[in-house]
């Protein structure tokens, strides 16, 4: 605890500084605005108190754990701490107990004061959702230790630590994200609930608490915050493992081993290449196989084959560097071309993966006699921007007109969790499943990379959907996504399709 006052106060005291300022501005703003412009709030938004506790939880934990273990990049200092008479796991646990004081002492006086400003004041406050904001933030403090621990334990130099510490972080997000993207662009018809990498996606709440600050109607949920913790624990078994069995001599060395640092390099060569190869691969290996379409002339064109060069150049190029800095030896570039061919063949499986998936995915297509039933199970809202209840869907234009009654059957197939066993809606979602089995990948270029994986194209026609619940006669249960008719912005208007009228004639059966 004392080695880490001085980082520990100035962290605590820029925090508690920008949770007091902002807790003033938004008070200021909420009693001195006229009531007539207020929109009829009420309650204040707590979390806007604690604006600052997400960048806090970004920067502290990394800053400590690197400042408390640089003992492990010094030999004079490891040989030191490895001589003192107590346990390896000891050592460990002590450093990482004086760490999580820290953390959890400065986020909790934080999150007293910017409340306490709110009680003093005499304002509400939605104290149901700060105890759980409380743990969400728990959570992604411990998760962010956990690969901070992970990443000193496993390299002995600063550099290679920072460099695991993206890694750790960013490349199994970004291989959650491709593997979702990829599947669900072959496969429209499945929800993106219904898609996961091993769960390393976006509900982990580090990676979700700047959203509580805007969109506290998002955040993650408390399950979220369950599988953080599970996730963070099983990260700090590891970082304790590989502590215990670190030798002294690793000080000032990149890896433990050669294994390791090949390892190493693999990682910072995947990011570029998995990225590519789920695009321009995924839609290379569609028209390939899934379509017979073997003209080389496309095939093996410039805009197929050029994002693939430029994907392995720029591997290569950060392979090279991330060896030569962390090595600080020239031979060592002799190992990159092993790595590098290592490195494809994982892109390779990767971008495999998801087509095994989607063909499995895919290949459920029963006919209307092989369903049973359906199930409306809710809105399919894949960026969690619909806020409102089923039973506000209807809108003023709307109401007493065929939306307007559409809306009103959905909602209650939804509330009433009713099976819909409709000769007419089974056909024409079975006919759907037929028609929409595979389609065809997304194909972009690289400038509209970032859009294709992470956003809808934005249109002004756009569907509305629903998560439909298919029940078969031999006991298979899938989720699938359909729409019951288009909604044009410019128009305010939405024209039912022939799904929506069909639900609508169920519900008078």
């Amino acid at each position: 605890m004392a080695q880490l006052a001085l980082p520990g106060f100035l962290l605590a005291g820029i925090l508690i500084a920008g949770t007091l300022l902002s807790s003033w501005e938004t008070l200021s703003w909420y009693l001195f605005l006229p009531e007539e412009a207020s929109f009829g709030m009420s309650t204040l938004d707590i979390s806007e108190a604690w604006t600052f506790i997400p960048v806090y939880i970004w920067v502290a934990p990394f800053l400590l754990t690197v400042l408390a273990f640089d003992f492990l990049r010094s030999r004079k200092k490891s040989d030191y701490y490895h001589a003192v008479p107590a346990k390896r796991s000891t050592l460990f646990f002590s450093y990482t107990a004086a760490i999580v004081s820290w953390l959890i002492a400065t986020v909790f006086i934080a999150m007293a004061l910017g409340g306490g400003l709110f009680a003093a004041v005499g304002v509400g406050a939605n104290w149901s959702f700060a105890a759980i904001l409380g743990l969400e933030f728990l959570a992604a403090m411990l998760f962010a230790l956990a690969i901070a621990l992970l990443a000193v334990t496993l390299s002995g130099t600063l550099f290679s630590t920072a460099v695991l510490i993206n890694v750790f972080l960013w490349l199994p997000l970004l291989a959650a994200a491709l593997f979702r993207r990829g599947v669900l662009s072959i496969v429209p018809t499945l929800p993106s609930s219904a898609v996961s990498f091993f769960g390393l996606d976006a509900n982990i709440t580090l990676f979700a608490v700047f959203r509580f600050v805007d969109f506290a109607e998002i955040s993650s949920t408390l399950t979220d915050a369950a599988w953080t913790l599970l996730i963070a624990l099983a990260v700090f078994a590891a970082a304790s493992f590989f502590f215990v069995r670190r030798k002294s001599e690793m000080a000032g060395n990149s890896a433990p081993s050669n294994r390791m640092q090949t390892l190493y390099r693999i990682s910072v060569a995947l990011p570029p290449l998995l990225l590519v190869f789920s695009t321009v691969g995924l839609h290379w290996f569609f028209l390939a196989f899934a379509i017979g379409l073997t003209a080389p002339q496309f095939l093996f064109s410039p805009t197929m084959i050029l994002p693939l060069i430029a994907a392995g150049v720029i591997a290569l190029i950060s392979m090279s560097a991330f060896e030569l800095i962390s090595t600080r030896t020239w031979r060592n570039l002799l190992k990159v071309p092993l790595s590098f061919a290592a490195a494809l063949a994982v892109s390779c499986v990767f971008v495999f993966s998801i087509w095994a998936v989607a063909t499995f995915e895919a290949s459920f297509t029963p006919s209307a006699d092989e369903i049973e039933k359906v199930r409306i199970v809710e809105p399919y809202d894949p960026y969690g921007f619909l806020t409102l209840p089923p039973d506000a869907w209807i809108s003023d234009s709307e109401a007493g007109s065929q939306q307007g009654e559409l809306r009103r059957v959905l909602n209650d197939f939804i509330e009433n969790e009713t099976y819909i066993r409709d000769q007419e809606v089974i056909s024409l979602i079975a006919d759907e499943l037929a028609q929409r089995r595979v389609s065809r990948p997304p194909f972009v270029e690289a400038v509209d990379i970032f859009e294709v994986f992470f956003f809808d194209a934005v249109s002004f026609d756009a569907a509305e959907r629903l998560v439909v619940e298919i029940h078969t006669h031999n006991g298979v249960t899938r989720q699938r996504v359909f729409s019951y008719g288009n909604r044009n912005w410019s128009a305010s208007g939405l024209r039912i399709n022939e799904l929506g009228e069909a639900l609508i004639k169920a519900a008078t059966d």
